[in-house]
């Protein structure tokens, strides 16, 4: 199928699959300039399988790897429950384990606020749960010990301290 602006250009040009989505040499034009544009940006070139690991390590540092496990740093987490702690070998081993997977520092750094929110909602829960039981123990103690109580309390913590030495 002929195209009127294409008049005069060489048959296998005129006829090329590519050119018939135009509809005039403008568009043509803002396709080209548009291409262009294309051609000069850093480009992301994926590996042709899996197993190249070579090819894999400069996509994942082109989309913000760092350049080892140690390069990642995630953010403060301000109001963590008293005696929530986060264990620097597990720290250490997430960023070896992002590292191997091809994580980003902002995907890092995101799982991170999301896994240690998610923990210390946990935490607080399971100290909610524990100051509950520990309340309903010491109250069904005093129930069955009645005025002996602190007694039978203050001779628990005498036997511990023996025990422990």
């Amino acid at each position: 199928m002929a195209i009127e602006w294409l008049t005069g250009a060489e048959p296998e040009i005129a006829a090329h699959p590519i050119l018939q989505g135009f509809k005039s040499v403008a568009d043509l034009a803002k396709s080209y300039v548009n291409a262009q544009g294309l051609i000069g940006a850093e480009k992301l070139v994926l590996p042709k399988d899996e197993k190249d690991e070579a090819g894999w390590a400069q996509v994942f540092t082109k989309l913000g790897r760092p350049e080892a496990a140690a390069g990642y740093t995630v953010p403060e987490i301000k109001d963590l429950p008293e005696g929530f702690l986060v264990d620097e070998n597990r720290l250490k081993a997430f960023y070896e384990t992002a590292h191997k997977m091809g994580l980003s520092q902002r995907q890092v750094a995101g799982l991170y606020q999301y896994y240690i929110g998610e923990q210390s909602g946990v935490f607080k829960e399971y100290l909610g749960k524990s100051d509950a039981a520990l309340a309903a123990a010491e109250k069904g103690m005093r129930a069955e010990w009645g005025t002996g109580y602190e007694a039978q309390i203050s001779l628990a913590k005498k036997t511990l301290t023996w025990a422990v030495g």
